[in-house]
């Protein structure tokens, strides 16, 4: 028995090694893609840049519109490379489960997005009982947190100022958190779809976005033992739930 019980602590820690090296290889390529697909379009922007600042006056308005719309494809792929990466790296990475106080980490959220915030005349009323805790991963709350606070951002309705709601309760073994918002909401019949990588519900032209910030949030609640859901009625904002053991 005891010879038995070395060899599968053996073959365990084989495993155990076999793994690190495999997440620490996806690692290295993942950065590897990262960088060999961005250096070509900092290329892109900085030529059509210097289009546009040394040569204008060379452009007709067509052409000015057609370098201005390369900038903002390279900007769009660069930032969805920036999230495919994120992503890939939820899926992997060591996850450190601690207790958390989310007031603290909500307002300074809250303080990062202040300038677009301002700049879309939105308002953020956060609501939490006093000592409220969640067992989670800091990083992983906090992207969770971000990606909320963007998704409000964005979808917010043409000439009505933003409302930001943030709220919680304990329960007996869970705390709930929530993210509610006055935007244009969407139909419950995609509840599921919408964390799902790569969906959209809007055109890319009137919403901006990569369809991936969802996926990430939802694939970060899973891996930190939560879930995650959203509640909506078309044109009257959503809420999307958060439930993380207390």
């Amino acid at each position: 028995m005891r010879r038995l019980n070395a060899e599968l602590e053996a073959r365990v820690r084989e495993r155990t090694a076999q793994l690190e090296v495999a997440n620490q290889e996806l690692d290295t390529f993942a950065y590897s893609v990262s960088h060999d697909l961005k250096a070509p379009l900092r290329g892109i922007d900085g030529y059509s840049r210097l289009l546009l600042e040394d040569y204008v006056q060379h452009l007709d308005d067509e052409g000015r519109l057609f370098v201005e719309n390369i900038r903002r494809g390279t900007q769009r792929m660069g930032v969805l490379i920036d999230d495919l990466l994120a992503y890939s790296r939820m899926e992997r990475r060591v996850l450190h489960r601690n207790a958390l106080d989310p007031r603290r980490m909500i307002e300074g959220i809250v303080t990062g997005c202040a300038d677009e915030l301002c700049m879309r005349g939105a308002t953020v009323r956060v609501s939490l009982p006093a000592a409220l805790q969640v067992q989670a991963d800091p990083e992983g709350l906090a992207q969770v947190l971000r990606n909320l606070m963007d998704n409000a951002l964005k979808f917010g309705r043409a000439g009505v100022p933003l409302q930001i709601d943030i709220g919680g309760c304990a329960g007996s073994d869970t705390t709930m958190l929530w993210v509610r918002d006055n935007g244009i909401g969407f139909d419950p019949q995609f509840h599921e779809c919408i964390f799902e990588i790569f969906q959209r519900l809007q055109r890319a032209e009137d919403y901006p976005g990569t369809g991936i910030g969802l996926a990430i949030a939802r694939k970060a609640m899973q891996r930190m033992g939560g879930r995650i859901w959203a509640e909506s009625t078309p044109g009257q904002g959503a809420t999307f739930f958060l439930e993380l053991p207390a």
